[in-house]
């Protein structure tokens, strides 16, 4: 007899507020697949709440000590998963802060059962009245994207994204631990080695009280996120550098 197949959410989070009850509450209203909550290091003051959704069934909690970043506590889960829920053919991730919709969640899950290997992302309207700096930090943001990358991402920051079990795997291999990493995740898939099928799906576009609760440090995670890209780039260039190097070697040595 096989294994059912099947799918989970993950959500990482850093000293979250109710919202994440809500959050949990909702999906397991809609979905019976397994979430995996990951407890970043989280004040005290907050450890009721990871209390609370412990008891709820289908949850799996992980804990860090301390804060070590949403690249850090992502890789723990897919660990456990690919090790000990092998029937477990890929997750959707998620934010705890109920910026990501319920329906939209189940969206990207049925997107993702569709495919073997692929990345799914849930890419927010930027036209509507959201704050200031976040539609222009995601403009910079795809403009830079698309010239060192190649792809024109419609969302390079959305933290709502399904994978598949061997785009998870992939993705163990990532060094970065912030939100970097997640930056990472997009040149691993834009790289055609990697046969890595990338759907972008549109999303409600949901901001609590103007984005104020995120922990994204906008200066130091921008430069982390922004050396992952000049290294890409300057990964391409060595390589066709090197390519045309030994075009030139076979050429003198091949035709001369």
């Amino acid at each position: 007899m096989t294994n059912k197949v099947e799918y989970a959410f993950i959500i990482p989070a850093y000293n979250p507020d109710e919202k994440l009850l809500e959050v949990v509450q909702s999906i397991q209203q809609k979905s019976n697949n397994k979430i995996f909550l990951i407890d970043d290091g989280s004040k005290e003051e907050t450890q009721y709440i990871f209390k609370t959704i412990e008891r709820y069934k289908d949850v799996i909690l992980l804990r860090h000590s301390v804060n070590i970043g949403k690249g850090a506590a992502l890789k723990p889960a897919f660990n456990k998963i690919l090790t000990e829920y092998k029937n477990i053919e890929g997750v959707v991730t998620l934010d705890s802060d109920g910026q990501h919709s319920t329906p939209d969640c189940l969206r990207m899950l049925a997107e993702l059962e569709k495919y073997s290997t692929v990345l799914v992302l849930g890419y927010r309207n930027f036209s509507k009245d959201i704050p200031l700096k976040s539609y222009i930090g995601n403009n910079i943001s795809k403009f830079i994207y698309k010239a060192i990358l190649g792809r024109n991402f419609q969302d390079t920051q959305t933290g709502l994204r399904g994978l598949s079990k061997s785009f998870m795997k992939r993705c163990l291999s990532i060094k970065s631990n912030r939100f970097e990493f997640e930056t990472e995740q997009l040149s691993m898939a834009v790289n055609p080695s990697n046969n890595i099928k990338i759907i972008e799906i549109p999303i409600k576009t949901i901001y609590i009280e103007g984005n104020s609760n995120t922990s994204f440090r906008p200066l130091v995670d921008s430069f982390k996120i922004y050396f992952v890209l000049l290294r890409y780039a300057a990964s391409s260039i060595l390589t066709v550098i090197t390519d045309f190097i030994v075009f030139l070697f076979a050429l003198q040595f091949g035709y001369g």
